[in-house]
């Protein structure tokens, strides 16, 4: 009877602990993330080896998704160097909330993708930074913009 009771207990232990692990790690992102009924449709930004970001200028509407697709060579980062995003109307894929509260993307892999959401107007300028082994150059760089119309 004792057993069934401490079996009980250390059931019920760990299923509290699951459940605060669980809400502690969605917390700090639903703060970020704003849902939108009226979505505006997505668009594609392909990385390449050679000829770098296509399109390099992007104008959208708001609550538009940016997908960039990692048709390169090597890993990439995708970095907000001056207007950073703080809101997304969806779940961004590849994105994490950094230090100051703005989205960076995680390294993306080749052949992968990276997404989000913006609801934010005004002009985005980023870069795509490809994390080649050893030193990396200017040329391991490529600049473009999105545009969220008014």
């Amino acid at each position: 009877m004792e057993g069934t009771k401490r079996m009980y207990r250390v059931i019920a232990l760990s299923i509290s602990l699951i459940l605060c692990a669980a809400g502690n790690l969605s917390w700090g992102q639903e703060q970020k993330i704003i849902p939108e009924k009226h979505v505006a449709g997505s668009h594609v930004i392909r990385i390449k080896t050679h000829r770098g970001i296509i399109p390099p200028t992007l104008s959208i509407k708001p609550g538009s998704t940016v997908i960039w697709v990692n048709e390169s060579d090597s890993l990439i980062e995708i970095l907000f160097p001056h207007k950073k995003i703080t809101l997304s109307c969806q779940n961004p894929v590849n994105f994490i909330i950094d230090v100051d509260g703005s989205f960076v993307s995680n390294k993306i892999g080749v052949g992968a993708v990276a997404s989000i959401c913006f609801i934010e107007k005004g002009e985005f300028e980023y870069i795509v930074k490809k994390l080649s082994p050893g030193k990396s150059s200017p040329e391991d760089e490529f600049k473009g913009n999105v545009i969220i119309e008014k």
